[in-house]
């Protein structure tokens, strides 16, 4: 908890109103006014933190950068999905596990395996095997080794 550290001053005990000028001291934008104080606290540790540790690395403020690019653009946050997890709703996967055939169906909100949503391939995969599977290699969809082997 960060009331705990010891370069960090006791914000625990601190006010909202105290909270919001501490953050004022920092000379950062101050946060809106719905903000809770366990909220303030947290944000307050951070940024005294970063001041002495030197905050992000550069590759975080980049990433960070582009996502605000990205949702200003109207891309959303995340911008486009990509990549083998991030299949289009009506895509089908087929997969044998032990003998029996399995037609999973991508959808807007996961993806459907006899009648039930699930909100990743990975619980799918688990839903079929019983163990912990990463769901794209499970589907052939990312190179693993042990993606194609069939249980005795």
């Amino acid at each position: 908890m960060t009331q705990n550290h010891p370069e960090i001053p006791p914000l625990a005990g601190m006010s909202k109103a105290e909270l919001r000028k501490a953050w004022e001291a920092l000379r950062e934008p101050v946060p809106a006014a719905g903000c809770t104080p366990e909220l303030l606290r947290y944000g307050l540790a951070w940024k005294i933190q970063a001041e002495r540790e030197g905050g992000l690395k550069a590759a975080a403020r980049r990433r960070l950068a582009a996502l605000i690019a990205a949702y200003d653009a109207g891309r959303g946050l995340l911008g486009p999905r990509t990549g083998p997890e991030h299949l289009g709703p009506g895509t089908t996967l087929v997969r044998r596990w032990r003998g029996r055939t399995y037609t999973v169906m991508s959808t807007v909100e996961g993806f459907v395996l006899d009648g039930r949503t699930y909100a990743s391939l990975s619980q799918v995969a688990h839903a079929i095997t019983g163990t912990r599977w990463n769901g794209p290699a499970f589907f052939g969809l990312r190179k693993n080794k042990n993606a194609t082997r069939e249980a005795a």
